[in-house]
């Protein structure tokens, strides 16, 4: 179930794309990101079922 204030609902609204910045144990952040809706992007979906880090930044 999404969480009525997801990423990917607010995308809905959002539209001009998003983008996902991670920070683990690397030095530098692993960043994925999209120039469309993260709600009809595959890759958001992809890498948001994927991040799992202390901190993470993300925007849509």
């Amino acid at each position: 179930m999404t969480e009525r204030n997801s990423l990917l609902i607010q995308s809905r609204e959002h539209k001009d794309g998003w983008g996902i910045a991670t920070y683990g144990q690397e030095s530098s952040p692993l960043v994925a990101h999209g120039v469309g809706p993260a709600h009809c992007d595959p890759d958001f979906e992809r890498v948001s079922s994927q991040v799992s880090a202390r901190t993470v930044v993300a925007h849509i």
